[in-house]
């Protein structure tokens, strides 16, 4: 399974549960993305307000705060989304996730079916 879909899956599950259980403030209600060239995204926990710093798993870069809701400026900059654009932007994600899926399926499929009938006797 793709890093990204396995993480993104996480992160929604993981946020829907806090939503339900009304853990996060309003001032919290964000999903953040590593920036426009990585698909990474991430939470803060307890109330959800920005108060972290860490690495990006996937491509390293600083991810995070350097003081309360202050995000870390870099040249590629992070990305604040409301959990509902999030969500929407995970969603969209797993489609295409999926029909990738399909397609190379396919393309394998038809390879083994023509591998099986070069080797076919006529």
């Amino acid at each position: 399974m793709d890093p990204i879909v396995k993480q993104m899956e996480h992160v929604k599950k993981s946020v829907q549960e806090r939503l339900d259980g009304k853990k996060i403030s309003e001032q919290g209600k964000f999903i953040y993305q590593c920036s426009k060239n990585c698909s990474y995204m991430y939470y803060f926990e307890n109330c959800g307000m920005a108060n972290d710093r860490s690495k990006c798993q996937l491509c390293g870069l600083d991810i995070g705060v350097t003081a309360l809701n202050q995000l870390i400026k870099r040249d590629s900059p992070q990305i604040q989304l409301s959990i509902n654009n999030a969500f929407e932007q995970i969603d969209q994600y797993f489609l295409e996730y999926e029909k990738k899926l399909n397609s190379d399926t396919i393309i394998k499929l038809k390879w083994n079916i023509h591998q099986w009938m070069k080797h076919q006797i006529i």
